[in-house]
């Protein structure tokens, strides 16, 4: 069973209790850097594997 976590912020309007998310992560780079390669490793995935010439034109999200 998955445990929630929480974290409490205080506002100018009152105390807030927040649940705790996930991080949300941008690559930037140029062309050819090796972006897509870092998030296959990341992933476990081989999205760079399927393109031809090695070459991404499609964002894709993480969940």
């Amino acid at each position: 069973m998955s445990e929630l976590l929480f974290y409490i912020s205080e506002g100018i309007s009152g105390v807030y209790i927040m649940p705790i998310r996930q991080p949300i992560v941008t690559v930037l780079g140029h062309v050819d850097v090796g972006k897509t390669l870092l998030l296959d490793k990341i992933r476990g995935s081989a999205v760079m594997a399927r393109e031809v010439g090695a070459m991404t034109m499609a964002a894709l999200p993480w969940w």
